[in-house]
């Protein structure tokens, strides 16, 4: 009785050590009604926004009051779902690595057996063994080594959906603006279209004109009018969009002045196709990067499965009190790979290594494609730019010199007015260039991860620092 009264000695406390040290559940509740009420009350003049605008670009000493593509830009770093999405599988893959880390638990087995048939006036045998694993062939570290990479390469998706959430931005302010340019040319053409329509009224109730004449008139008028519609809907379609990418309540733009003046640059950067670009695309940017961290993730699994034919060790300890004797155990194990010597398993493992490198490599493949793709389309679009600006400017002049000769009595007013809608049409073509040229400079933003719109060089979102702002 003795001895069961040590076994419960040493069984409490080693009880209690387990318990002490074990995690404990911590609510997480997660309500609808409080999460759509958080979504529709977010606004950029939120003071923890300001805060944190402040604190990445120590530039801005106060809110903005007009929000241009930088402070958009930050405001969706901010804000935007699809960042606290990558954060948590960042934070995930950073537990992987403890887990990974983690050495196998010891175990004790106790054991309590009464011998009935002895005249011993103890009959009982007490005891113990320990169970103590010992990890061999370093797995250990390489279980660790392929968690970090998987951790690494969470961080540069990170990178990553942050750029794509910049390149979501600027891609819905720029439709904003086409649209809104949109909207004013829409404007100007009514007001052309129906200043003929006055006029060839005025004309028919003197007998100048036919009345079709003037039913054409006014059914140019009609569409011109429509039109204007259709721009004023994508204009509303377009902020809906550009809520979307920053993260807010569309009802959130309406109470800011966006600034759009970084469209309207006259000065176009001279991109080239040099070496030193192509390599930093192919090379610095954060998918391919992390692309590579995760084949030397499968690598580090690869390894992991030939060390475990090798087995892992386990020493046996263990104490018998035999009806007042002693026994001192000690008995090793291991367990013997002599049938299947971990094939299977290593198979798998290669395979996944090589898999990992052919998405790599299909992954620079596509990256030099989308960069011949994004140079093809800049330098085409800089062409039609020049094209319909020169248009433009020419439309302008023909009109200004109708208009003069109107003035003078060489010229008819609706000539004046016609001229007036051939630069309308003009300054059409002269934004479509503009969008397009926008957009290929974008493509180009993106394939290198790198800014190159406007001042926007100076925002830190580059492929080899903004991972370390995210974290």
């Amino acid at each position: 009785m003795r001895r069961c009264s040590l076994i419960r000695t040493l069984a409490v406390p080693v009880a209690l050590l387990v318990v002490s040290g074990c995690a404990h559940y911590t609510p997480y509740p997660l309500t609808p009604a409080d999460s759509r009420a958080a979504l529709a009350s977010r606004t950029l003049s939120d003071p923890a926004l300001a805060r944190f605008i402040r604190t990445q670009d120590s530039t801005m000493a106060s809110a903005p009051k007009r929000w241009d593509l930088r402070t958009l830009t930050w405001a969706a770093l901010y804000f935007n779902p699809q960042l606290d999405v990558a954060r948590a599988g960042l934070r995930v893959s950073r537990a992987a690595v403890i887990t990974a880390g983690g050495r196998p638990e010891p175990a004790v087995s106790l054991g309590a057996e009464d011998v009935t048939h002895t005249e011993n006036p103890s009959p009982w045998i007490l005891g113990f063994i320990f169970d103590i694993p010992i990890e061999t062939a370093g797995k250990r570290g390489l279980r660790i080594a392929a968690a970090r990479s998987l951790s690494t390469a969470s961080s540069l998706m990170l990178g990553t959906e942050a750029w794509k959430v910049r390149e979501r931005v600027r891609s819905a302010l720029l439709r904003v603006w086409a649209a809104s340019r949109g909207v004013d040319l829409a404007r100007r053409e009514v007001r052309l279209r129906e200043a003929r329509l006055r006029l060839l009224e005025g004309r028919l109730e003197a007998g100048a004109v036919s009345a079709l004449k003037v039913a054409r008139a006014r059914s140019a008028s009609q569409e011109a009018r429509l039109r204007a519609e259709d721009r004023a809907g994508r204009l509303s379609s377009a902020r809906v969009d550009l809520a979307e990418a920053v993260g807010i309540p569309t009802h959130a733009l309406d109470s800011v002045s966006l600034d759009l003046e970084v469209f309207e640059a006259r000065d176009w950067p001279s991109i080239r196709d040099e070496p030193e670009l192509r390599r930093s695309a192919l090379l610095d940017r954060t998918d391919v990067q992390a692309r590579m961290a995760e084949f030397r993730a499968a690598d580090a699994a690869f390894r992991l499965e030939l060390a475990k034919q090798y087995p892992d060790l386990h020493l046996g300890p263990g104490f018998t009190w035999e009806q007042g004797e002693r026994h001192f155990v000690l008995a090793p194990s291991l367990l013997l790979p002599i049938l299947t010597r971990n094939r299977g398993p290593i198979a798998e493992a290669s395979a996944r290594r090589a898999a990992a490198a052919a998405r790599f490599t299909a992954l620079q493949a596509r990256v030099l494609a989308q960069l011949d793709r994004a140079h093809a389309a800049y330098r085409s679009a800089r062409r039609y730019l020049a094209v319909g600006d020169s248009l433009k400017r020419t439309r302008h002049a023909l009109a200004a010199r109708v208009e003069r000769a109107v003035q003078v009595g060489e010229d008819d007013p609706i000539e004046a007015v016609d001229a007036r809608l051939q630069e309308v049409a003009a300054e059409e073509v002269l934004l479509r260039a503009r969008t397009s040229a926008i957009d290929a400079l974008g493509e180009l933003e993106d394939t290198f991860q790198h800014p190159l719109l406007g001042d926007l060089a100076e925002l830190p979102v580059s492929a080899r620092d903004l991972r370390e702002r995210m974290r």
